[in-house]
C-alpha cells in the first residue's frame, strides 16, 4: 500500500475594508487645514486621487491603518483554471487535526478547566484582599492570584498542570545553574586568569580581557589544547625510551664476535666479507659519541623542552615633530539615495522599461514625449540631486594607496591605508579601536517607501591632508585611523582619523581623477 498525494494550487483573495474618514485622513495629512483635507475626500471620493497613493503616504508618516478582516475567497475553487499534482506520499503526509490542550488549571468550586492564560487575575494586597478595579487605581500590588473565570473562585493545578509546573522549576534550576557557572568566569586563552562575562571590556565590537588587554576567545571556538603536563610526561617517556635504546646498542657493541680464524669481530662488519673488519672501525660512523658521553646527550635533548621565544614583532616608528602629507589615490564612489513617487517606481521598475531607460532619465537624455511617459512618473531632477535620504562618498577600503610625506619632502611611508593601521599596530587588537564603520547602506534596509539608488564610481585622487606635529610631541602611527560605511558588503572608507579628530581633505596637488562607471536602480520597501 502507497500514499499518493493531490496537490490542489489555487488562488485566493483575502479581503479587508476599512473607513477612511477625515480623522484618519488628517493623520496622514497633518500639514492640511480642515478645508483641504474635505476637498482630498471629496476626490478620493470621485476617483480624482489615487488610493494607492493615498496608503502609501500612510506608511512614510508612520500612520497605521487597522484593516478588518472580511473574508477569503479561494474564487478558484469555484471559477476552475487551477492547477492539479500528483506525488507519492508518506506517513508525514496525513495531516492529524490539532488536538486542544490538556487542561492545566481547574476550578475548586465548579467544573471548568482550562489554561492558565484562561483564568482571570487578581491583584491582592499586601493583607490578601483584592484590589478592585486594578488598572485604573493607583495602588500597587502586592501579590497576584489565578482565579475561575466562570465563578472567581480558586483554582488548582491538574495532573498535567503539575507535571508542566515540575518541568518548569527543573528548568529554572538548570538555568540558575548554567547562570552561576557562567559568573565564576572561563580562563582567558592569553593570560589563563578567570575571567566572567561581566567583566569583560567591550571596545569597537571586539571583548577584551581586563587583566592583559589581549581579545577574548570564547570557550567554544577555542581549539582544543594540549595539556601542558600531559605533554611534558609524554616527552619525558620518549627520551627515557630513548635512553634505554642507546643502553641496549652500548650493550650490544661490548659483546664479541669470534670469525673463522678466532680473531675478535666488531660490529658493524662487511657482511660480505666478514673477515675483512678492522678492529679500529668506528661505531655506527664517523662522529658517533661514546657510550660516556651519553648522559650529557641526552641533557642537551632537554632543550626540546624549552618553549621556543618568539622574536619581538616590529611595528612603525614614532616621528619627530613637524608637518606630515598624507595623499590617498584609488576606486572612489558617491552614493545617493533619494525618495521617489510609487508612480516612478512602477514605471521604471516596469518590464516594459529598456536597458538604459532609467540612467538616460537620470542624466537627463530621455525623451519623455516620445516614450509617452505619464507626468507624476517623470524625474524633474538629475541624479545628483536625489539624496535626500543617504549621501556617501568614500573610496574602496581594499583598493588604496597613500604615502605620508614629511616637511622635508622624504616619504616615510607608501603603501594603503589598511596596511599602515596593520603595520603601525602589528598583532595587537588595538587595531581595531582606530577604525570605525560609521554607517551602512543596503537598499532592502532603507525602510518602507519608494527610493532611486545610484553611484558614481572612478579612479584616481582621493584625498590630501596634512598633519602637524608641534614641538615636544611626535606623530604616533598608531594614532592614526579612519571611518567606514558598509556598502552592500563592501567596506567605504569615508573619513581619515588622528587623535579621534576628522583630517579635513585640502585637495590634490594634482587631481587626476577620472569617471569610470555609474549605475542607477529603483527599490520598493513594504516594510
Amino acid at each position: 500500500m502507497v500514499t499518493i498525494v493531490k496537490h490542489e494550487w489555487h488562488q485566493c483573495d483575502v479581503q479587508y475594508a476599512i473607513e477612511l474618514d477625515e480623522d484618519l485622513l488628517s493623520e496622514i495629512y497633518p500639514d492640511h487645514d480642515e478645508d483641504a483635507i474635505t476637498g482630498m475626500l471629496k476626490q478620493i471620493e470621485e476617483g480624482d486621487i489615487d488610493i494607492e497613493d493615498v496608503i502609501n503616504d500612510a506608511w512614510d508618516n508612520d500612520v497605521e491603518i487597522e484593516w478588518d478582516h472580511q473574508q477569503d475567497n479561494m474564487w478558484t475553487m469555484s471559477k476552475g483554471g487551477y492547477e492539479v499534482t500528483y506525488e507519492l506520499g508518506d506517513e508525514d503526509s496525513w495531516v492529524e487535526p490539532t488536538k486542544d490542550p490538556e487542561p492545566t488549571h481547574k476550578c475548586t468550586k465548579c467544573r471548568w478547566t482550562g489554561q492558565s492564560y484562561n483564568t482571570l487575575t487578581q491583584y491582592l494586597r499586601e493583607d490578601g484582599t483584592v484590589i478592585e478595579d486594578y488598572y485604573n487605581s493607583d495602588e500597587e500590588s502586592d501579590n497576584t492570584k489565578d482565579v475561575c473565570p466562570m465563578c472567581d473562585s480558586d483554582t488548582e493545578l491538574t495532573e498535567v498542570g503539575i507535571q508542566q509546573e515540575k518541568e518548569r522549576k527543573e528548568r529554572e534550576a538548570r538555568w540558575e545553574k548554567e547562570y552561576a557557572e557562567s559568573l565564576e568566569g572561563d580562563p582567558c586563552y592569553s593570560c589563563d586568569k578567570k575571567v566572567s562575562q561581566d567583566e569583560l571590556i567591550e571596545m569597537s565590537g571586539q571583548l577584551i580581557c581586563p587583566h592583559c588587554g589581549e581579545g577574548w576567545v570564547d570557550m567554544d571556538s577555542r581549539e582544543d589544547e594540549v595539556d601542558i603536563s600531559q605533554r611534558t610526561k609524554e616527552l619525558e617517556e620518549a627520551l627515557e625510551e630513548l635512553k634505554r635504546e642507546f643502553e641496549s646498542l652500548s650493550e650490544d657493541d661490548e659483546e664479541d664476535e669470534d670469525n673463522e680464524d678466532g680473531e675478535e669481530v666488531q660490529w658493524p662488519f662487511p657482511i660480505d666479507k666478514p673477515n675483512e673488519l678492522k678492529p679500529n672501525a668506528e661505531w655506527p660512523f664517523p662522529n658517533a659519541i661514546d657510550v660516556d658521553e651519553e648522559e650529557e646527550f641526552l641533557e642537551d635533548l632537554s632543550v626540546l623542552q624549552k618553549p621556543i621565544e618568539a622574536e619581538p614583532e616590529e611595528t612603525l616608528p614614532n616621528y619627530p615633530a613637524g608637518e606630515y602629507t598624507i595623499r590617498v589615490w584609488g576606486r572612489t564612489r558617491e552614493i545617493g539615495v533619494g525618495a521617489i513617487t510609487k508612480a516612478q517606481y512602477d514605471y521604471w521598475s516596469s518590464d516594459d522599461r529598456s536597458y538604459g531607460d532609467l540612467d538616460d532619465a537620470l542624466n537627463e537624455n530621455f525623451d519623455y514625449e516620445e516614450n509617452e511617459t505619464p507626468e507624476d512618473a517623470q524625474f524633474t531632477m538629475p541624479y545628483y540631486e536625489y539624496q535626500d535620504v543617504k549621501s556617501i562618498w568614500g573610496f574602496d577600503e581594499d583598493d588604496t594607496s597613500m604615502t605620508i610625506t614629511n616637511q622635508d619632502g622624504e616619504e616615510i611611508y607608501e603603501g594603503d591605508v589598511a596596511s599602515f593601521i596593520q603595520e603601525a599596530h602589528g598583532d595587537s587588537d588595538s587595531q581595531y579601536d582606530v577604525t570605525e564603520e560609521t554607517d551602512e547602506m543596503y537598499p532592502q534596509y532603507l525602510g518602507k517607501g519608494t527610493f532611486v539608488v545610484w553611484t558614481q564610481g572612478g579612479k584616481g585622487n582621493c584625498i590630501q591632508t596634512t598633519i602637524t606635529i608641534e614641538e615636544g610631541d611626535e606623530f604616533d602611527p598608531r594614532k592614526f585611523g579612519y571611518k567606514t560605511n558598509d556598502i552592500e558588503g563592501s567596506s567605504i572608507i569615508t573619513r581619515l582619523v588622528y587623535e579621534g579628530e576628522e583630517l579635513d581633505d585640502e585637495g590634490m596637488d594634482n587631481d587626476n581623477w577620472r569617471g569610470q562607471w555609474s549605475e542607477f536602480n529603483v527599490y520598493e520597501n513594504l516594510e
